[in-house]
């Protein structure tokens, strides 16, 4: 009995210590994490490299000690995303990897060795970062490589970059001499001074590709100017009865600012509308007006002369026709004028004013005489003229009837023509009793006058019969 339970005892603490080897064992089994990083490689951990190049990743040096020291049994590298980055080769302490994409990964290091008798093991990982790979620039060309400017121009240049996908495409503007032409950061050229220089686009990507032009700068060559009026309007003297001919240009084409003159100033003259030129008459007559532009930098000086004609207007000048007793006076002739303009008269409009002339004289037998009107001068009028007539008559003034008596039958006569009764009827000699050139109640005064004048002579003669001795 003593002895079968002693057989226990020694199956018990057989099997005891077998648990406990096997436990021992499976400890120093168990993977040994070479850092307390969260599994990143504590000795280079973050790698950045551009996509298609490639890096080398390494274990830290205790670690490739101990495995120098240790009997490696199995090692891995692996990306956890082949499509940012990829392991190409690798051997227990090192591995070659190559950027595959822009973005992030990791790669995993697994290594299980033998150190001592005991199996143990790294597991780690490198955190990799691919960036886009630099591509530089192979080429820069420019749209033109030599330019002639003026002084003053301005041309713009645009730069071509080689490759299309180069990483940096900028590019750099510089001149060879300021004083002759500079370039803006946009590659506009503006020409300073007569020279040449020579103008840089640069690369900025460092690659030392640049492309030239070559800008020659000379002197500006300054432009025509033009006008489109060609003629001036041709006038009557006093159309419309304005003097105001029309408005003249203010400038050129190009915007310059036209100076107008007139040659003769006693046919027309140039003032000011709201700063526009005002071409106004003066007298007829034909002048030269010229437009004149004394240019600048970028125009030629400009003239031009217009013809500027004001014709004459036309005056009529008419004599009245009249009527006279025979053994009279011619009587003084009436003129008359159509056509005066801007309200001016004989007096002032006609040089010399006109003479009336007639074959008649005091003495003239009954009849009609032509009036002949002429010699009249004037500047700014085309006279026509219209002569008249006079009539002589034996019928004597106040005879209005013509009976040859003057009677208060003339009166009746004379009143009917007044209030136009008789548009014609009577005398016209005997109808204007006063002679001036009008039928009108002054001349029923002096009917009445020679009517009284008649009675009284009459009366008279009789007194002198009456006292003559028989």
């Amino acid at each position: 009995m003593a002895k079968a339970r002693h057989n226990y005892i020694i199956r018990k603490m057989t099997i005891l210590r077998f648990l406990l080897l096997s436990l021992l064992y499976f400890v120093a089994a168990s993977p040994s994490w070479g850092y307390a990083y969260e599994g990143l490689n504590p000795s280079n951990y973050n790698y950045n490299l551009k996509v298609g190049a490639t890096t080398t990743i390494s274990l830290g040096t205790t670690y490739a000690n101990v495995l120098q020291r240790s009997s490696v049994i199995s090692y891995s590298y692996k990306s956890t995303n082949t499509s940012v980055a990829t392991v190409t080769t690798y051997t227990k302490n090192r591995a070659t990897i190559k950027g595959m994409g822009v973005g992030k990964c990791k790669i995993q290091y697994d290594c299980t060795y033998n150190q001592d008798g005991y199996i143990r093991k790294y597991a780690f990982h490198y955190d990799v970062t691919v960036t886009a790979a630099t591509v530089l620039v192979t080429n820069v060309t420019l749209n033109v490589t030599s330019a002639t400017l003026e002084v003053g121009g301005t041309r713009q240049l645009t730069a071509t970059v080689y490759p299309t996908n180069a990483t940096n495409r900028n590019v750099n503007w510089s001149t060879s001499l300021a004083a002759v032409a500079t370039v803006s950061s946009s590659g506009m050229v503006t020409a300073k001074g007569v020279g040449t220089a020579t103008i840089y686009c640069n690369a900025a990507d460092g690659s030392g590709k640049r492309a030239s032009c070559s800008i020659t700068v000379v002197s500006r060559q300054k432009q025509e100017q033009t006008l489109g009026r060609t003629t001036l309007p041709e006038v009557v003297y006093g159309a419309n009865n304005s003097r105001t001919v029309c408005l003249l240009n203010k400038t050129t084409n190009e915007g310059l600012t036209l100076t107008w003159s007139v040659a003769d100033t006693e046919v027309a003259s140039i003032s000011s509308l709201a700063g526009t030129p005002l071409l106004a008459i003066r007298n007829a007559g034909t002048t030269k007006v010229t437009a004149t532009q004394a240019g600048n930098d970028d125009y030629m000086p400009f003239v031009r002369e217009f013809t500027f004609i004001v014709k004459k207007a036309p005056l009529t000048i008419s004599v009245s026709d009249c009527a006279k007793v025979q053994g009279e006076e011619n009587p003084e002739f009436t003129i008359n004028y159509s056509g005066f303009k801007y309200n001016e008269t004989s007096d002032g409009a006609l040089a010399k004013l006109p003479t009336v002339t007639t074959s008649a004289t005091t003495n003239s037998p009954e009849g009609s005489y032509a009036l002949i009107v002429d010699g009249a001068e004037a500047r700014n009028y085309e006279i026509v003229y219209n002569n008249g007539n006079m009539s002589v008559s034996n019928v004597q003034r106040g005879d209005a009837n013509g009976d040859g008596t003057i009677t208060v039958t003339d009166i009746a006569v004379v009143v009917n023509r007044i209030l136009q009764l008789d548009a014609e009827g009577g005398y016209e000699t005997g109808l204007d009793a006063n002679r001036d050139g009008q039928i009108t109640v002054t001349d029923i005064g002096v009917i009445v006058d020679k009517i009284l004048v008649t009675k009284t002579s009459a009366n008279s003669r009789k007194m002198e019969q009456e006292v003559e001795p028989q």
